[in-house]
């Protein structure tokens, strides 16, 4: 079943033996790097094999109860976090309930969820302390050092409004993912005796999808997380294979690298995934920029935007953006009706909206590359475990592509430089 369900379609002339005899040593040495764990950033490579460990762990058993608990005790949970620690939960439930899952929640017996920490907009904070007012709460804070600026002065403030709220019961309501012995969150968390989840030492945040980073919010939302962490147990030993999804991912983007491409679009085929395009955003954007080196990722949702960019991606500037399509299987089936309207639209009567969806994205694929920019298709499938798969897989093409150009696909020094600026800013003193 996951063979069929997991298609993945990719340009045929990465299976060349042209394409072999140029870069296959540079492919074989950075697949060597990553799983002899000798490349730069070595250490912090825990997650190629994490899902399997975490899946039969007892923290795992815990984490499934705890969010069980906040489930029943809560009308609404505030998620702290931003990078990482948003992106991954917040991409998992959009991907899975839509654009509306806090309208369903209720009906569902779930919790409402907010995600906060990931900008530092006023009228959000005081627009969700509105959302919040008159239901139960709590915090999940989730923060691997406690010390980045954005989630820890909302966390401040949230925490006062909980405390305000529920006294020294507070303390009960708070939930900290983050380092298992050291930083200002673990410190807190100690202190006022919250439970706690670990981000481990050999994980960095944009890898963190399968650690409790991504797996709480995911579990308190209802999403059956033992599904979503198999689907990155079967991407683990696929990945290793010669011919693997990962292994053609990275030569593509290294193949449009090489021709000199700057910019790689991902396009996705529902907004539902908007936010599997951040999060793939972030993964490549923060692992290949440095050193003056790697591609600039950008993302749209087609149909919506080729109603908008379609006309510069179709005739604009040319040779520096090359297309990665991803196109995922709908869950619902809607049927284009009958209709005496008088709109020239009979011939698509009884169609399913998800064959208009695939036309479209059929369309753009071939209008773009008969206009010049480089294209290929991922097609996944709907369920959480290709979903799994598929964030897995990205990790492993994310690493070997990043050795491939020669750069460390683990550390984020500008981010660090920054979050520095960013603290010492003459804004403060305003």
């Amino acid at each position: 079943m996951l063979k069929e369900t997991r298609q993945h379609v990719i340009g045929d002339f990465l299976m060349t033996g042209e394409t072999e005899y140029h870069w296959g040593d540079t492919y074989r040495s950075a697949y060597k790097k990553l799983y002899s764990r000798s490349g730069q950033g070595c250490e912090m490579t825990d997650w190629i094999d994490w899902p399997i460990k975490y899946l039969e762990s007892d923290e795992y058993k815990r984490l499934k109860k705890t969010a069980k608990k906040i489930r029943e005790q809560n009308d609404a949970v505030i998620v702290v976090g931003i990078g990482g620690s948003y992106l991954t939960p917040k991409m998992v439930i959009q991907s899975e309930f839509g654009e509306s899952y806090n309208e369903f929640a209720e009906e569902n017996e779930n919790p409402k969820i907010y995600f906060v920490g990931c900008d530092l907009s006023p009228d959000r904070i005081n627009g969700i302390m509105d959302l919040i007012e008159g239901c139960d709460w709590s915090i999940i804070y989730i923060s691997k050092s406690g010390g980045t600026i954005e989630p820890a002065l909302t966390f401040r403030t949230f925490w006062k409004k909980l405390y305000d709220l529920y006294g020294e019961e507070a303390d009960n309501r708070v939930y900290a993912v983050t380092d298992a012995q050291k930083g200002i969150l673990r410190e807190l968390a100690n202190e006022h005796g919250w439970e706690s989840f670990v981000i481990p030492d050999g994980i960095g945040g944009r890898y963190s999808a399968f650690t409790a980073c991504g797996l709480l919010p995911i579990a308190v939302a209802g999403i059956n997380t033992d599904k979503f962490l198999q689907g990155a147990v079967d991407a683990i030993s696929d990945c290793k294979e010669a011919n693997s999804f990962a292994g053609k991912y990275a030569m593509w983007r290294y193949y449009n690298y090489f021709c000199e491409s700057k910019v790689e679009l991902y396009a996705v085929n529902a907004p539902e995934l908007s936010f599997l395009s951040e999060w793939l955003k972030q993964l490549f954007g923060e692992s290949e920029g440095k050193n003056g080196l790697g591609l600039f990722p950008t993302s749209v949702v087609f149909p919506t935007d080729l109603h908008s960019l379609g006309q510069a991606l179709q005739d604009g500037v040319r040779d520096i953006i090359f297309e990665t399509f991803i196109s995922r299987d709908f869950k619902s089936s809607v049927k284009i009706p009958q209709s005496d309207l008088k709109d020239s639209l009979n011939k698509y009567q009884e169609k399913d909206f998800s064959q208009a969806s695939a036309a479209a994205m059929d369309g753009a694929f071939k209008a773009h590359t008969e206009g010049g920019n480089p294209c290929c298709m991922i097609r996944v499938g709907n369920t959480l475990e290709d979903l799994g798969y598929l964030m897995q897989c990205m990790f492993v093409a994310c690493a070997i592509y990043c050795y491939m150009i020669g750069v460390n696909p683990f550390n984020q020094p500008g981010v660090e430089l920054h979050k520095k600026q960013m603290k010492s800013s003459p804004e403060w003193d305003k």
